[in-house]
């Protein structure tokens, strides 16, 4: 009860009429949420995820979500806002481009039984112990640079795991379970850096391997399977049973929610050039069976961020009709077209996911969003501002705005001299008038 009265009286300060503004360090106010192993978040890693204290803060206060209420996450990545959501009794919808995002998102909001699930894993682990025949090398995807990105022990021992998954009596829900286990450990099968996000064989990886790096995947999988068993059970013992969880694989610019059905929005858009979050999820996807490698290039080309652009795109510049953007980027496009494409197509989308989230919000409710200020070309971008002009344009007001330091997310070192790193977020409160 305490924790919830100090909440409160941050709640409180966070939504005085008086101050627009506010720095905030949420690890220090929201110690009690502080804890690193809270619930399900770490069963599997993703790039850049979102700190659970923003959704915590939010969706635990009655002001601004009441109990049974729907908040809704458009950019759901690995499900963050769902599972703080579910553990505030609040419905929830995640929405995401990502197939591998929707399957992660839906596991840590699904809740198993003890009994159940030590049964499926004793199936499992017994599943495992048979030696892998033909119909398990069948599962080895087909992919270009496989040999590259795993040994053939490796591929071998992956989908021998798979093949024991897809070969075991399993529910729905079970299934995804261990899915989602195999799926976090491609990379620790890989030669893949683990510390980078899109797949990159480094200087590092090489020396290790030199120096007889050795995966034993089945192994990882047993340690993998152990923990996410304590994660989920911990998860479901805390969810509440009348709460409904939905995940949709649907972009943000065009949502198949219905006109003004959602009681609060959370959400932060892919960085700007900075995370390459459909290439970071490449061989997962592909070891999952989750897409093809024509659809992996149609979907990133289509993903809020994306800096796989076509050529014919960038022949002339594009403007966005938001003055400061178009000024700078008309000033990149002398120098590099292809990063001022980039741009005015980020906030070109973002344009279409505010509207978008206007369009299924309620009267008099919440939208959080989460936004860090990119540097291109030696240029920095004053996110924050343009998405607030973005949504003043679609009849949001401004409640409060606050900036917390981002100290580890995962995000990218800067990769030259024309980048920069992002240091900070700012959590924007936008009321829909």
């Amino acid at each position: 009860m305490q924790k919830i009265q100090d909440n409160n009286k941050l709640y409180s300060k966070c939504f005085s009429k008086t101050r627009l503004f506010l720095r905030i360090d949420l690890r220090k106010k929201l110690r009690c949420v502080t804890a690193y192993e809270r619930s399900s978040h770490q069963i599997h890693k993703y790039p850049a995820k979102m700190i659970h204290h923003i959704p915590y803060l939010f969706v635990n206060d009655d002001a601004v979500c009441s109990p049974e209420d729907t908040v809704l996450d458009v950019f759901c990545g690995s499900g963050t806002v769902l599972v703080e959501s579910i553990l505030a009794s609040r419905n929830c919808i995640g929405a995401d481009l990502n197939p591998l995002c929707c399957l992660i998102s839906k596991v840590k909001t699904t809740s198993l039984t003890k009994k159940e699930l030590d049964f499926a894993i004793r199936q499992l682990f017994k599943k495992l112990k048979v030696k892998a025949n033909v119909h398990s090398r069948m599962l080895i995807p087909k992919f270009s640079n496989i040999d590259y990105w795993f040994t053939k022990n490796a591929q071998r021992s992956l989908a021998h795991i798979r093949w024991s998954i897809e070969d075991c009596d399993l529910s729905p829900a079970l299934r995804d379970f261990f899915l989602v286990c195999f799926s976090s450990i491609i990379r620790r099968s890989s030669r893949a850096d683990p510390r980078i996000g899109p797949p990159v064989f480094s200087k590092e990886m090489k020396k290790a391997i030199a120096r007889g790096r050795r995966v034993y995947p089945k192994k990882i999988f047993g340690e993998t399977v152990r923990n996410n068993r304590d994660r989920i059970l911990k998860f479901s013992s805390e969810c509440p049973r009348n709460v409904s969880p939905h995940v949709l694989l649907q972009d943000a610019k065009e949502l198949s929610i219905r006109k003004e059905s959602i009681d609060l929005v959370i959400t932060s858009p892919p960085y700007m050039n900075a995370q390459k979050y459909f290439r970071s999820t490449r061989l997962e996807l592909f070891w999952l069976g989750l897409i093809s490698e024509g659809r992996f290039a149609n979907l990133d080309s289509h993903a809020v961020g994306t800096d796989r652009i076509r050529r014919s795109e960038y022949s002339d510049l594009k403007e966005t009709g938001i003055h400061e953007v178009d000024k700078i980027v008309e000033d990149i496009f002398e120098e590099h077209p292809l990063r001022a494409c980039i741009v005015s197509k980020f906030f070109s989308s973002l344009d279409q996911v505010i509207k978008e989230v206007y369009r299924v919000l309620k009267i008099d409710k919440y939208f959080i969003l989460v936004i860090g200020n990119n540097m291109v070309r030696k240029r920095r971008f004053p996110s924050h501002k343009v998405a607030i002009e973005i949504a003043e344009k679609y009849g949001f007001s401004l409640a409060l705005a606050m900036v917390d330091k981002i100290k580890i997310r995962g995000l990218m070192t800067k990769r030259n001299e024309t980048s920069g790193l992002i240091d900070s977020e700012w959590i924007l409160v936008l009321r829909k008038g």
